[in-house]
């Protein structure tokens, strides 16, 4: 499968920063799983979110707000676990979906 058109820029930044919905996330996925080019826009998005990230002063919190993100840090790490897909002719992301998916 080969990409007809490439997702716009507002578009990869977004899925790079993970502020997309479940939704748009799934087809952005599914397309970057099959499009090197949009696959290394969003690698040099995250690279810069990173840098900019580095770059910010440290900012003390609170011994309980602490806790509360690591935890919520956790839980979003085991509800979206890194499973293989099955084997299908659709993109993995769009393939664990629809796997996953009861109809």
């Amino acid at each position: 499968m080969k990409p007809n058109h490439h997702l716009d820029h507002s578009t990869l930044l977004a899925y790079a920063a993970g502020t997309l919905n479940e939704a748009f996330t799934v087809v952005a996925a599914s397309h970057i799983a099959v499009c090197p080019s949009c696959r290394d826009a969003v690698r040099a998005a995250e690279a810069l979110g990173g840098e900019m990230l580095e770059s910010m002063t440290d900012t003390a919190v609170s011994v309980a707000c602490r806790a509360r993100t690591l935890a919520a840090l956790d839980r979003v790490t085991m509800d979206r676990a890194v499973r293989p897909a099955p084997r299908s002719e659709f993109p993995a992301p769009l393939a664990r979906l629809l796997a996953a998916a009861r109809f």
